[in-house]
């Protein structure tokens, strides 16, 4: 038993280190910045490309006027359409429908609709006019708008990685950790707009794939203000085709 006792320990011992080798380690107090296209291979590694995805959870919606939590529904469908309806104590308060070349806005409550062409409804809200962007902004991928004057640093123990140009910069934060993106930030030179998204909370998604199940998004509009919204999913399903229906009821009045 004596001799049996200290080679239990030493397998016990290797089993252990065996079972957490497979974790990353990482010193944050000696991180050092990483040459600018291996961090633009991370930004691209941790993006995530499924053909469709359906979600639910709640939003929090708060600007200059009003302060709203919601549930909400969403469907999208790659390179092509986004649908999301929201409700308040089981109504649907707003449905919302983005293509690549248009945007169409529903509001039940008081049974009128806006849209237009995707350039012009976004720039209203502060968001860059093309739908790829949106599209990342949604399954919280990096916003890439500029590669242009590229730049590595380290900021707040996480990897920085900044581009700009004349019309717009851009700045990601990844965590050494886990490899995902913390947060982004679009700034429009032009219009003086900028957006600021958050990510947190990340977890395996049904098909193994991270997913960060928590965002905050601040956009920043000449026209609008400051809007921020709080996103927590509770329902993630992964490229399982679906049904989209939307349409603009014939009572419905149209306002710019």
């Amino acid at each position: 038993m004596q001799k049996i006792f200290p080679a239990f320990l030493l397998i016990l011992l290797m089993s252990f280190f065996a079972c957490k080798g497979h974790k990353k380690v990482v010193n944050l107090d000696q991180l050092k910045p990483l040459k600018k296209t291996k961090l633009l291979d991370k930004l691209e590694d941790a993006a995530i490309h499924p053909d469709w995805l359906y979600s639910k959870g709640q939003v929090h919606f708060k600007d200059n006027r009003i302060s709203i939590g919601l549930t909400y529904s969403s469907i999208l469908r790659k390179d092509s359409i986004f649908v999301m309806s929201v409700k308040k104590i089981g109504m649907v308060v707003g449905k919302i429908k983005i293509t690549p070349d248009s945007v169409i806005i529903l509001n039940p409550l008081q049974k009128n609709w806006m849209g237009g062409s995707l350039e012009e409804i976004a720039n209203r809200f502060g968001v860059p006019p093309k739908f790829s962007i949106i599209q990342d902004m949604i399954l919280g991928n990096p916003m890439f708008i500029t590669r242009q004057n590229a730049a590595s640093q380290i900021e707040d123990k996480k990897y920085k990685y900044t581009a700009y140009d004349q019309y717009w910069l851009n700045a990601f934060w990844i965590d050494p950790i886990n490899e995902r993106l913390t947060k982004q930030y679009l700034k429009d030179n032009i219009y003086k707009q900028r957006i600021i998204q958050k990510l947190d909370n990340y977890k395996k998604a049904e098909n193994g794939t991270l997913f960060s199940f928590l965002r905050n998004l601040e956009l920043h509009t000449q026209q609008a203000g400051q809007i921020d919204i709080k996103i927590t999913t509770k329902k993630l399903v992964w490229n399982q085709p679906r049904d989209i229906h939307f349409s603009i009821p014939s009572h419905y009045s149209h306002v710019e």
